[in-house]
């Protein structure tokens, strides 16, 4: 894979929401004569980066930006997975089935696939039954986990069905008071405050995913995507949202602080202590990285070089000192 290619993998790794970014690597992708093995691996991992952050649209791209260049049984594995996250991550029944049967097409025996496409359709036809039954089960469980669960379980198929009404919130929001760590519930109600603009109660609901997680990484992953917020909200569909620099920064840096080895947090922070040219940040930044990835005999050897980044900062302050 080219190295631009590579370049705009990595960029899409701490700017998943940017569409335009997006774009660009679909682009490239496709206009390319094919895909090497090499080429698949490197989208596989940056596929599986992009889930761990829960940036499910931003997997769903990538898996159609591949599928220009693939066939036969490959294809078929590739819109199953598209169609198992829209199905399950992004609650797009219609998306899924689509998608699904595009793949039952290159494999018309496989049961696994004729059977989601099944499950589908019967939940569509008795969705409204199915949630009064999960919100019934809910109030009357004694158990707290199986009663965010169904309170969970009836948020979703309602969104599935009817995705405007207000039963979807009301039900993602009763699950967070029975369990606030519910981290599907929290991605939902993110991903469903972003979709209505609704951009304080979104920066106050990723900020509760951050006071709640007891993870020092769930922490970390919850300030980056508040700072993202704050950072990017001008290329996700709040345009009208200023963006608030200073805001984003603090979030990322208690996101280095919480997990100094999140790679994200790092690569983040070093764009933006490059940008503004923060030495003695960016050299710190570079430090982790450095102590973090790298066989101790290199990582020497890049110390060094941080070092000398502290130094140049040194003689600079030293400089406008007079």
């Amino acid at each position: 894979m080219s190295t631009s290619i590579q370049q705009q993998l990595n960029a899409l790794k701490i700017r998943p929401h940017d569409a335009h970014l997006m774009a660009s690597v679909g682009e490239l992708i496709a206009q390319r004569s094919g895909l090497s093995d090499e080429d698949r691996q490197l989208l596989e991992r940056a596929r599986e980066e992009l889930r761990s952050y829960g940036r499910w649209d931003a997997v769903v791209r990538l898996i159609d930006a591949e599928l220009v260049h693939i066939d036969g049984d490959g294809r078929a594995d590739l819109l199953l997975l598209k169609g198992q996250v829209l199905k399950d991550e992004l609650l797009d029944d219609e998306g899924a089935v689509k998608a699904l049967q595009q793949a039952l097409d290159l494999r018309p025996d496989d049961e696994e696939i004729e059977d989601l496409v099944e499950h589908i359709g019967i939940v569509r036809e008795n969705w409204q039954r199915i949630a009064e039954k999960f919100i019934n089960e809910a109030e009357a469980a004694t158990d707290r986990g199986l009663a965010t669960r169904m309170f969970l379980s009836a948020a979703e198929v309602t969104w599935r069905n009817n995705p405007d009404s207000e039963r979807v919130e009301e039900c993602l929001r009763r699950s967070l008071e029975i369990d606030a760590r519910n981290q599907k519930a929290s991605a939902h109600l993110e991903r469903w405050l972003l979709a209505k603009g609704r951009v304080e109660e979104l920066a106050g609901a990723i900020h509760q995913r951050a006071e709640v997680s007891t993870r020092p990484a769930l922490h970390a992953a919850a300030m980056l995507d508040l700072g993202d917020l704050y950072l990017w909200a001008g290329v996700l569909p709040l345009q009208d949202v200023k963006i608030d620099m200073a805001r984003a920064l603090e979030c990322y840096e208690a996101a280095f602080a919480a997990n100094p080895r999140s790679a994200r947090a790092q690569q983040t922070l070093s764009a933006i202590y490059e940008d503004t040219q923060n030495f003695v940040g960016l050299a710190s930044v570079l430090a982790e990285e450095v102590r973090s990835t790298l066989p101790a005999e290199i990582a020497v050897e890049m110390l060094v070089r941080v070092g000398g980044l502290y130094a140049n900062e040194l003689d600079e302050r030293r400089a406008r000192q007079g």
